[in-house]
């Protein structure tokens, strides 16, 4: 790792170094500062050769020398001892599939509260991020909604209060890649920028903005615009369900699969979750089926539509 003075240190030094040194954006960096910001940063020498990065970063070279490849010396896998040079875990399909993106969109995977943040593309990801490539508005509207939340935190392994999110269990499976109306798009978009708004005004990243967010004593105005923003996602993303006769129950609930000290949210009803539930687990076997047909073989795996999140933690 880099710390900032250090990159400036090297910058200076040698220009060509810009090529190799990278933010190192991480899940605190998200849950705690409203920018996104990383802070921290690391050398990336991606898949150059060591003929190459000796030749031209000579110097950043002889630091990862010097304490990384002691500890590669003594790894399990062959290719993190014969390759000590590189990132151990390099996710080429990840920076492949979003090298011509500006921006992707990114999510905790051990997190209190679910909520995607839009990042550049030219840094490197932490193994505690979910990134996702969605093609617009609409579906960061779908994914940010509590008709995703709960669908995710249905069955999800917890860690203390908060959620592990698996994408393979709850992206993966949650159908909805195809729904799109201006509607989505609209207030997909309008909620980011007032939440981020919110954010820098308060300076505060995720954790606490969503504090104040599910905290019925929290009467700020912005706090409250939030809450009716969301309120009208969910009933969007529920209308381009066609649930136009689901009455979603908005308000301040005790959720059961919460901890018993901290289990009021500003959510929709129990009752509205359990049907919620229910019909996504309907459309999901539905679409199961249309990929499955009798007779076919049910290999387990993504769709090619499916194919919109990584993970550093991912096997290639």
């Amino acid at each position: 790792m880099l710390s900032e003075h250090e990159v400036e240190k090297y910058l200076v030094e040698q220009k060509n170094n810009a090529a190799v040194i990278f933010p190192y954006l991480g899940g605190n960096d998200l849950k705690s500062t409203p920018t996104f910001k990383a802070t921290r940063w690391v050398v990336d020498f991606r898949d150059y050769p060591l003929e190459k990065c000796e030749k031209e970063w000579p110097e950043l070279l002889e630091r990862i020398r010097q304490q990384v490849k002691p500890v590669r010396d003594t790894a399990t896998r062959v290719a993190h001892q014969r390759y000590w040079w590189h990132h151990g875990d390099k996710r080429p399909s990840l920076y492949e599939r979003i090298r011509h993106n500006e921006f992707v969109f990114a999510l905790v995977r051990h997190t209190k509260h679910l909520a995607l943040a839009r990042v550049s593309t030219q840094q490197v990801f932490q193994e505690s991020l979910c990134i996702l490539d969605l093609p617009n508005w609409a579906a960061f509207a779908a994914i940010q909604s509590t008709i995703h939340y709960v669908w995710a935190k249905r069955g999800s392994s917890t860690i203390g209060e908060g959620l592990r999110y698996t994408p393979s269990d709850y992206f993966d499976t949650f159908p909805f890649l195809h729904l799109c109306s201006d509607n989505m798009e609209k207030i997909g978009e309008q909620y980011y920028d007032h939440r981020q708004k919110t954010m820098l005004e308060f300076t505060e990243g995720f954790t606490d903005i969503y504090n104040r967010f599910h905290l019925p004593d929290e009467t700020d105005k912005r706090i409250i615009e939030l809450r009716e923003l969301h309120r009208q996602m969910d009933e969007a993303v529920a209308a381009a369900y066609g649930w136009d006769d689901l009455e979603l129950g908005h308000d301040f609930h005790a959720v059961s699969y919460l901890p018993a000290n901290d289990r009021v949210r500003f959510t929709i009803s129990e009752k509205a979750r359990i049907e919620v539930l229910r019909r996504l687990a309907l459309l999901n076997r539905e679409r199961y089926n249309e990929e499955n047909p009798a007779g076919q073989s049910k290999k387990k795996g993504r769709t090619a539509k499916q194919t919109k999140m990584f993970t550093a933690m991912e096997e290639e």
